[in-house]
């Protein structure tokens, strides 16, 4: 395992991943067109997002991640696929809990599938850029 501390970027040590801005998320059951709920990604100067799971219950909708490689249904088709798994999907689901941290390079489509509990599903969304150290 590698440490927390080591440059896994390679990174020229000039330059380190700073949080650029943040954002909070309550979806409830009634918001059908919420702007999370469209696929969308997060264009430059953005290097990663991440999004923490402050409340939300069974039903609050998945996180869905839509790889690069998502047109996958025209090279393997459904029907010689077994199961699907991160090799072969279209797209991934991360089911929300509380206190969970989802991260993810900001070039990644994803959304988050519509709320059908009753309760609200709160989440804290965040950005990062790489900076030039001070």
């Amino acid at each position: 395992m590698q440490e927390a501390s080591e440059n896994l970027y390679r990174f020229n040590n000039e330059y380190t991943i700073a949080l650029r801005n943040y954002w909070i998320n309550i979806n409830n059951n009634s918001q059908l067109d919420a702007a999370n709920t469209v696929a969308h990604l997060h264009p430059a100067p953005y290097f990663f997002s991440m999004v923490y799971y402050v409340k939300c219950d069974e039903g609050s909708g998945p996180l869905r991640l839509v790889p690069p490689h998502s047109n996958l249904e025209y090279t393997i088709p459904d029907q010689i696929v077994v199961d699907r798994n991160n090799y072969n999907a279209r797209q991934w689901s991360i089911f929300p809990e509380p206190k969970k941290l989802v991260g993810m390079p900001s070039w990644l489509s994803h959304y988050a599938d519509i709320n059908t509990n009753a309760n609200d599903r709160i989440s804290i969304a965040f950005n990062g850029v790489i900076s030039r150290r001070e």
